[in-house]
């Protein structure tokens, strides 16, 4: 005994199959009330080139602070450190990590010359790396 497909049922996996296949994203809202809104985008900025100084072993490092193009200031900075031949270093004190502030210092390892960077964030968005700083020598 022969069992043939029936034609509805082809047709009707046909036509899922395309509608998979070509449906568009779509999206939408509906706000209730009455008035406007509005979008904004912000536009996050470069970091400022930092000014290095050092005392012995210890390099500290400031720079000017920059805000995101709608006037808010950025949350912090990731501080890079760079041998003379620019290859990245590991930072430490208290330029680890995100620093909250625009100064910070670390005892250095060797006697340099190093440069820094500065790189803005806010949360997870970063902005471009800044200028190198001066060379600064440590003395280990």
């Amino acid at each position: 005994m022969r069992r043939w497909l029936r034609p509805a049922s082809a047709l009707g996996t046909a036509g899922v199959a395309v509608l998979l296949l070509a449906a568009p994203a779509l999206a939408s809202w509906t706000a209730a009330g009455s008035g406007s809104a509005a979008g904004m985008t912000d536009v996050m900025p470069a970091g400022a080139s930092p000014t290095a100084g050092a005392s012995g072993d210890v390099a500290t490092v400031t720079w000017a602070a920059v805000t995101l193009a709608g006037g808010t200031p950025v949350a912090g900075y990731v501080i890079a450190r760079y041998n003379a031949a620019g290859a990245p270093q590991t930072v430490g004190g208290t330029c680890a990590g995100v620093v909250t502030t625009t100064t910070c210092t670390e005892r250095v390892v060797g006697s340099g010359p190093w440069t820094y960077t500065d790189t803005p964030v806010v949360a997870a968005w970063t902005g471009a790396e800044s200028p190198p700083s001066n060379a600064v020598a440590t003395i280990s």
